[in-house]
């Protein structure tokens, strides 16, 4: 292919690339010709949707799920614990600003 008839390829079949097209090189070009050919080949494989199964509806109500927010696992925690209330003072002193030092405290030698 000359360089005139892969511009037009890639116009026709409208190809973007990070510069205009007519300043990039032919081998880019060609190379991206290709890779698109080849995909679009590959679509054409493999079974048909079937928008009934039940696998198709699962996915949709998931997809509908993760628009509402992320999906909660496990089961809730227990905001009267000893270990949540921890962790709310330390979400209130991160809030607030304050330094927080984590782990155990450092030994002082007198």
């Amino acid at each position: 292919m000359t360089r005139t008839e892969v511009l037009a390829k890639a116009k026709e079949m409208g190809i973007q690339t990070e510069r205009p097209l007519h300043k990039t090189a032919t081998a880019v070009l060609v190379s991206l010709i290709h890779k698109t050919v080849v995909i679009e080949d590959h679509k054409a494989r493999g079974r048909k949707i079937n928008p009934a199964s039940a696998r198709q509806q699962r996915l949709a109500t998931r997809a509908m799920l993760l628009e509402n927010g992320p999906i909660q696992k496990g089961r809730k925690p227990n905001l009267t614990s000893a270990r949540q209330q921890r962790l709310a003072a330390w979400e209130a002193k991160k809030a607030a600003g304050e330094t927080i030092q984590r782990g155990r405290p450092k030994m002082v030698v007198v």
